[in-house]
């Protein structure tokens, strides 16, 4: 090029000369200058989503019927109406007697007692003029009454064998009962064709009588890694290669985002080999994905392959990471509809990235959501230290956000170095910071536009974790009280290990908490606690939870803990107590103990729990506390 400088090609001839002078290999090239510069142009991030969802827009999925049980966060295919009034009787809104409006009078009124309806039975027969049957909640009110008065309004009166209720207040038509038809009416529209399944309305269908529920299918995605340094996770590695991570990092995005994964395998370079896989991808997916190959080097042959199969919308993107990125259409004789085709780079996060900024909301839009819908939420945001800026590219940087009240907003922390290698950079991030090119640093404060890409639990906001920062997790202290007298030092091993080493292990997975102590004390020895209370009042500890293995009482425990339990806290109660309950089983109900109190001096939390009996329970009482604990904490500790 020094020697030559004009526009090639330029054919070069090598001659290499083997040792010995035993062979000589000639090799011919043509190296063209063009090969330097990318056919493709930049296509800006919001261009890209466009036209991504342009292409989803005749693309038909077809419908399948599948079992209620199975249909949560999958898109109804048809309206869903109800085929049927819901309450399908009048029923008793309380436990009380019921009566015929028609034999109430200006004074205290009086009924003749004749019979008793539970829920889940009915009175055959009219209930004539001065009398009254005995309902409970939910039941059918018999013909012939039309108003429920509650017992503890009624005294009951025994006369010559007869049982009378007796009514001294005032009572209104219609009172204490649900009209057949009021909540749900037949033929009204529950839920429109396109939303996506929630609990309400898996419940809106069960309360009309549906088991099954007609759904669109999930779009088949298949996923198919190129390059031939890959081998698989399990494989050992030879000189040169490294693991494949991306099919499964893909597979798992593939199916939050609603699609079904099909792991299609690995693939060397080989454009010939490249070409048959894919062309016998296209005719099983509705989606393609592939990672890997798009670049411009000597091996990288999926942006051609595509050309050639199909047509290619874009091939380079204005954003960092995930410049060479591709989308393509490829339509087969035997299809009748075309497949959407994603060459993503191989480096992991600008694979991810992409992913998430692209497939995302083509999987939305193939099942029919609103395109409102498809593209993920953004938020103004506070950077809480500097950013330096991208001079070439506008720069997708991954980040925490978190809700701060104190400061006013959002507040964005990144998540480190950026390397589109490093998929550590993903591992905290709920939000991709759109920053914009420049050659300047961002200082801390400077509002930035976060894109909210994962929902956490617990938030009331997608994408938007309570708590602070892990480095601030609250600090636990846990203790487990046993019953020394069932089951000696086997009892007490057994409290260790279920009650003390899983929650510890657990918590420190989630990250919510710290366990900052932890021990096991018996029930004939509970003055123990009382040092441990002293030792918390240092103010170092955020939580206290103690395990009761052996059902003991408030009143063993107070003595103790006079500092501890002084104010309850009663809307955690009902949240622990009803959560594990659902989990437990309903009838369990009355057992669960939950006892949350608040020391407001030292603004510490005392939760007392029934110890659970086996692994599953044990994950349900954890998963529960981590899931309220940053909400508890805001509530009642504050931001700080």
């Amino acid at each position: 090029r020094t020697l030559v400088p004009r526009p090639g090609p330029w054919y070069v001839f090598v001659l290499a000369l083997a040792p010995q002078g035993t062979a000589i290999f000639f090799q011919f090239c043509c190296i063209d200058a063009a090969m330097e510069k990318s056919s493709y142009p930049m296509v800006d991030v919001g261009e890209a989503i466009q036209q991504v969802l342009a292409q989803c827009e005749d693309l038909a999925i077809d419908a399948e019927v599948v079992p209620l049980a199975q249909a949560e966060g999958r898109v109804l295919a048809e309206d869903l109406v109800a085929p049927e009034d819901f309450p399908p009787f009048p029923a008793a809104i309380l436990d009380g007697y019921a009566f015929g409006s028609d034999s109430v009078g200006p004074g205290p009124a009086e009924f003749k007692v004749v019979s008793s309806v539970t829920a889940g039975s009915h009175y055959e027969g009219l209930v004539k003029k001065n009398c009254c049957v005995y309902v409970t909640t939910g039941s059918w009110i018999p013909q012939g009454t039309d108003t429920v008065v509650g017992v503890e309004r009624v005294r009951l009166v025994v006369r010559d064998g007869a049982t009378y209720a007796i009514v001294d207040t005032p009572l209104s038509t219609g009172a204490s009962v649900r009209a057949a038809g009021v909540d749900i009416a037949r033929g009204q529209l529950l839920a429109a064709r396109g939303k996506c399944i929630s609990f309400v309305e898996l419940g809106l269908a069960a309360t009309t009588g549906k088991s099954l529920i007609k759904v669109l299918r999930e779009p088949v995605v298949g996923i198919l890694s190129t390059g031939t340094e890959l081998v698989e996770p399990h494989a050992n590695l030879r000189p040169g290669c490294i693991h494949d991570v991306n099919r499964i990092t893909l597979s798992s995005l593939v199916s939050r985002m609603g699609g079904k994964p099909l792991d299609l395998g690995l693939v060397s370079d080989s454009r010939l080999a490249l070409e048959r896989r894919i062309e016998a991808a296209a005719g099983c997916c509705d989606v393609l994905i592939t990672s890997g190959g798009v670049s411009m080097g000597s091996a990288d042959h999926i942006k051609p392959i595509l050309e050639t199969l199909g047509q290619v919308h874009f091939g380079r993107l204005n954003m960092k990471p995930g410049k060479p990125t591709t989308f393509a259409t490829v339509s087969l004789a035997e299809r009748a509809q075309r497949v959407l085709v994603f060459g993503l780079p191989g480096n992991p996060v600008s694979c991810v990235v992409t992913a998430m900024l692209l497939v995302q909301p083509a999987l939305q839009r193939l099942v029919g959501k609103p395109i409102a819908d498809c593209t993920h939420p953004h938020v103004p945001a506070q950077l809480a230290t500097k950013i330096q800026l991208d001079p070439e590219r506008p720069e997708f940087h991954r980040a925490y956000v978190h809700l701060d009240p104190s400061r006013g907003g959002f507040i964005a922390h990144s998540t480190g170095v950026q390397r589109s290698s490093r998929l550590l950079s993903m591992r905290d991030a709920n939000a991709l910071l759109v920053l914009p090119k420049g050659s300047h640093t961002l200082e801390p404060g400077t509002i930035v536009n976060a894109m909210l890409v994962e929902a956490m639990p617990g938030s009331p906001f997608p994408g938007i974790k309570l708590e602070q920062r892990r480095d601030t997790a609250a600090s636990v202290a846990l203790a487990v009280v046993w019953d020394s007298e069932m089951g000696g030092e086997h009892s007490r091993q057994h409290a260790e290990a279920v009650c003390v080493t899983a929650p510890m292990s657990l918590m420190a997975a989630t990250a919510v908490a710290r366990v900052q102590e932890s021990r096991v004390v018996a029930r004939s020895d509970l003055e123990t606690l009382a040092g441990m209370d002293r030792a918390w009042q240092s103010g170092v500890v955020d939580v206290v939870v103690i395990l009761d293995t052996c059902d003991i009482t408030l009143g063993d425990l107070a003595p103790f803990l006079p500092s501890l339990l002084k104010h309850s806290v009663s809307s955690l109660q009902d949240v622990m107590t009803l959560a594990l309950a659902t989990d437990w089983g309903l009838e369990h109900l009355p057992s669960i103990q939950c006892q949350v109190w608040l020391d407001q001096s030292r603004r510490t939390l005392t939760l007392i729990l029934p110890a659970p009996r086996g692994q599953k329970t044990l994950s349900a009482v954890w998963g529960i506390l981590v899931e309220v604990l940053p909400t508890t904490l805001a509530m009642h500790k504050g931001p700080q």
